[in-house]
Parts: C-alpha cells; structure tokens; sequence
C-alpha cells in the first residue's frame, strides 16, 4: 500500500534533534523564479533515524513544503528539529554571553562577586570580581578586585593567566563553548524523521535556488537551420551531487510567504490576550503561470558543491528564414540581419542569449525573448552593409474612407485611415554577411494604432508592425502602407442629421429609400426648432416695448390732466400684451408639434437597418 502525506511536529526549543543517516537527494527541478523543488529518497528504520540537513535560511521553505511518500511498514511517527532561535534559548540557560570580538573585561564584567585567580608578574593573586572595564583616558583593561589587602586595581596586561574558581561556573563555560563551537562548524539545520516500522520513503520540498539561465546557439541550414539550447546550473550548496536526475522548468510553483521556522512569541507574556491570527501571517499564493513546460535531462548528473554546469537540450532542426530588418524610426539606412525564427519544439523557449553561426563562421549575437511552442519571433544580430536604404521617393500621402451602418437606433461609424511611404532598396556588392538575390526583407514602422498591412504584416508587437517583401533586383522601389481602423458605435440622436444626410446622397437606393422619411422629420424638427426661436426672440422685443410703456403710465397717473394720454398709453399696452399672449400660444403648439416630430424620430431611426 503506498501512502502520501504531509507533516509538521515540533518539539520543546531546548531538545537537539538526534543524529541519522542522511536522505540521499535523487532528483531537483530549477524554475525561473529562483526556487528548486527537491526530491530525496531512502530506507527508515525504528531508532535509526533518517535526516534531511539545509541551510538555516532555507528551514521555512521545507518545513512548509515538506512532503514524504512510501510504502510498506508504519506512518512516520514524528519529525523534528531545533527551533530558529536555538541557540539564543540556550544561551539564556548561562550567566554570561560571549559575542564576537569580546574582550576578556566584556566577559569579567557579567561575574560580579565570582571569584577567580589570577596570575599577574608570575605572582598568584585571589580574590572576588567587583568590576571590570577599560580606562577611559589611556584605554587600559582594569579589574578591580576584593582581596585580602582590601580592593585592587589589576593591570590585565600583566595578567598571564585568569582562572574561575566556582567548579560550576567553569562547567557551564566549558559548556557553552563547547555549544557555539559546534554551531560554528556545523551552521546547518538538520529535520530528523522517525517511524515505528521499516520502510522506504520519498521526501520533496522547496527550497531557494540559483535562477537557471538559457543559452541557444543557432547555425543557418539551406532551409531553417538548427537550434542548441543550454541549461545553466549553480550547485550554490554545500553538498555535492552525486547522480542526480536534473529538470528545468518555466513558470513558478506555488510557494507561500508566511515563515513556520520562526517562533512567535506574546509581547505582554499574556497567554490569554495572545491572539494567534495576528501573529501568524495569512498564506498568500503565486498565481498559475501563463506559460509553463518542464525538461528533464536523461543523464545523471554529478556536480561538487559550489560548481556550475551547462546542461544541452537535444538539438532541434526549427523553421527559420533569412531575412533582413529596415527600423524607419531609427538614423541607420543599413539593414540588420534577422533570424525569423519559429519554436517548433514542445517546449517553451525561455529568455536567453542567442549565437549565431553560418557553419562555423560567427554572425552575430542576439537576445530571445519566452517563446511558446509554435510561436514566431525576429531575432536580430547585427547591421549588413550591403543592403541600404535610399531616399524616399514620394514622402507620405494620407487618404481618409469612413462607412456607416444603422440598426435599432444605433450608428456604427468605421473609420479606416491609410498613409504610404516611396523607398528604394539598394543591394551593393556581397558583404561579408550579404545573401544572394532574391533576398527577404522586413520593413519596421512605428506608429500608434497604425497596422502595416502592404506588403502583407508579419507581426506587430508594442507600437511597431513589420512588413516583409522580397528584393529581387539590386535596386527596387518599394511602396509601404499603414492603415488605422476607428470605429464607434453610439445612439442615433437628431444631432446626426449631417451624417444621415451624407450617407444618403452616397448610399445604395435602399438606404435613400430608408433614410428619405427620417431625414424629412429632421427638417421639419430643425424648422419648428427654428420657429420658436423666432416666436421668443419676438416675444422679448414686445416685453421691451411694453416696458417703457408702463412707466410712463405710472409716471402720468400722479400728473394731473393726463387722464387721456393715460387712456391711449393703456391701450398701446393692452395690444401689446395681446400679442405676447399670441406668440406664446404659438410657441407652445409648436412645442407639440416638436415632441411628436421626435417620437417619430425615434421610432423610424430604431426602424433604420442599413
């Protein structure tokens, strides 16, 4: 029966995890991401433990990916190790604490009262340690301690020997010696994993790894040519490998960013207020690569500790065609070599350096971007002296094309945009890299939403499309077209009246036919439109006729005698309120008649189909 599990059991911080055979390491896989997934494999037995030993800066990564498989015999009982801040917990067991570079004063200082002997001149000196330091003044190392004569200053210069007295604080420095010494010639974590029973176990996990890198040689065929791919891998670790099977994949595992090794402790003490989810960081996971393949190489690999290698790929015969690169956005009128290269392998072709060679002649060197399997790429190496450019012969020319469609009350307007360029294409003499006619060149031609679309577009990648053609003549004239397409798709309002309009005078006769109705309600819509700007404007010069009228109404009532011009003042006011009264009430049908023009607006431009 074969079993598969995953497994995390701590012990107390002060337990050392006991010693075994090591898991001999049988398979790694590199992804680009800088990390390796580790697979080790070998035989368990009860009280003969088996251990998997990283780097301390490596620990997380296994302890969270640990994953061991097997079959036959018990489950695997327990697996230990020694907690990140080990040695800090132990060092907290010990009255004192020896760092780097501390001097003898440093140490002394930590054991007030402690009594030690001392031999100073070659004379025995006794007595108990009240303290210790250095002269601020000249920087002499001094002990000042009680003796029988009462209290000394000792120059520990003189000192050629200093002893403890106490038997147990001389146990505990041969100890805590004994601890960092061993610490230091073995820097290491060691994971220990117990069964019960005998059997056969698989262990993977993720750890941090060198980024393998890509590397391609390329040599031209008469047709295609041929493609070397090579693996570059770091062994950055302090174990050698011993015939071990080797994978390199594109993309990322799944890998997660909160660190088991390190213990977490409550900053109050208080078990109580210690609140394990702020403590402890949420996993947070890579997302799924877009593009991913994996290779493994068929032969073991042995490879010593702090070494490299350059693994190669089987060689693969791909499509590829000579061609030759103008970038009119640039100063140079020479063309570049191309290698218009396509991944007819099953594998993703990652981010490399690429050589290329005509048998053994050296061409160039180039960059490959990540290739997909089946995708194409140009890849240049290099300027060709013996293909230029020649001035332009005609310049730009613009031309402007824009077709409308209705349907249910909306307008689709396409507007398709084209600019031409004139070049001359010059062939000179057979350069060291030159090719016989005829030869295949590429024109790159920048442009924000601009397509290459004569000669016919290779590809278009960022704000560049390239077009190829053939040279067959030394020199020739070539034509190069750039088209943009814009199209907008919106409500038919009566604003569109123009747009209608031309579209109807240069449009079949079933569009006429469609369009003859509406654009009548359009004229007759703008016509009432029209009207009752007139009928307002009218309106506004009565109520200004009528305003100096009332005030000279006002002004004669308080004149005695003016009663008549009073009386014909009043009727000049009264027909001219007759005639406000009138055009407000022609305003008003014709705002009628407006809102039934529009309704029948609508409904015939939701009838359009054209």
């Amino acid at each position: 029966m074969r079993r598969s599990f995953a497994m995390l059991i701590a012990i107390p911080v002060a337990c050392a995890a006991q010693s075994g055979a090591p898991l001999a390491l049988k398979r790694i896989t590199f992804y680009k991401s800088g990390v390796a997934v580790l697979q080790r494999s070998g035989k368990i037995t009860p009280g003969s433990p088996t251990t998997i030993t990283v780097a301390p800066k490596q620990m997380d990564y296994l302890l969270k990916s640990l994953r061991v498989t097997g079959s036959g015999g018990d489950a695997i009982e327990a697996v230990r190790f020694k907690a990140a801040d080990w040695l800090n917990q132990r060092s907290a067991l010990y009255p004192f604490s020896i760092e780097p570079a501390t001097p003898l004063t440093g140490f002394l200082s930590q054991l007030p009262g402690a009594e030690v002997q001392l031999t100073v001149d070659g004379t025995a000196l006794s007595g108990q340690i009240v303290s210790a330091g250095s002269s601020k003044a000249s920087g002499v190392p001094t002990l000042l301690l009680f003796t029988s004569n009462g209290l000394e200053n000792v120059d520990l210069r003189r000192a050629s020997a200093v002893r403890l007295v106490n038997a147990k604080l001389n146990r505990q420095l041969t100890q805590y010696l004994g601890e960092n010494l061993r610490a230091h010639l073995n820097p290491n974590s060691t994971v220990v994993l117990e069964t019960r029973g005998t059997r056969s176990i698989r262990a993977s996990y993720i750890q941090q790894a060198p980024v393998w890198k890509s590397a391609y040689r390329f040599t031209w065929l008469p047709s295609g040519g041929t493609l070397q791919d090579w693996a570059v891998i770091n062994n950055d670790t302090n174990e050698d490998w011993n015939s071990v099977r080797i994978s390199v994949a594109t993309g990322s595992p799944r890998t997660e960013k909160t660190n088991l090794f390190q213990p977490d402790y409550s900053t109050d003490g208080s078990l109580e207020e210690y609140d394990m989810n702020s403590a402890a960081q949420r996993s947070q996971l890579s997302p799924e690569p877009s593009r991913h393949s994996v290779y493994t190489f068929p032969k073991l690999i042995s490879l010593q500790a702090h070494h490299a290698t350059m693994l190669a790929f089987p060689k693969a015969v791909v499509a590829a065609r000579r061609a030759f690169e103008f970038d009119a956005g640039s100063d140079h009128t020479y063309a570049t070599n191309v290698v218009d290269l396509q991944n007819t392998s099953a594998n993703t072709l990652d981010d490399g350096v690429i050589t290329v060679f005509d048998g053994q002649r050296y061409l160039g060197q180039g960059h490959v971007s990540p290739l997909a399997s089946g995708a194409r790429e140009l890849i240049a190496y290099g300027y060709d002296d013996s293909v230029h450019l020649i001035d332009q012969a005609d310049g730009e020319t613009l031309s402007d094309r824009k077709n409308i469609h209705a349907s249910h009350g909306k307008l689709t307007i396409k507007e398709v945009r084209t600019r031409s360029w004139d070049y001359a294409v010059k062939l000179t003499g057979r350069g060291r890299n030159s090719t016989p006619f005829p030869l295949d060149l590429i024109f790159k031609r920048a442009g924000f939403h601009w397509t290459i679309v004569s000669p016919a577009t290779v590809n278009c990648e960022g704000l560049s499309c390239n077009a190829a053609f053939t040279i067959s003549r030394p020199t020739q004239e070539v034509e190069v077209r750039q088209q943009r397409v814009r199209q907008s798709r919106h409500t038919i309002t009566l604003d569109d009246a123009a747009v209608l309009e031309q579209e109807y005078f240069s449009g079949t006769e079933e569009t006429r036919q469609q369009l003859a109705g509406i654009i009548h309600i359009i004229e007759s819509y703008k016509g009432a439109a029209m009207a009752i700007a007139q009928a307002q404007t009218r309106v506004g010069n009565l109520e200004l006729l009528e305003s100096p009228v009332r005030k000279n109404i006002r002004t004669l009532n308080s004149v005695n005698g003016q009663a008549q011009t009073v009386q014909s003042l009043a009727g000049q006011l009264a027909a001219l309120n007759q005639q406000v009264l009138r055009q407000r009430q022609r305003i008003q049908q014709i705002e009628q008649q407006k809102a039934l023009l529009e309704k029948r607006f609508n409904a015939a431009s939701h009838a359009l189909n054209f």
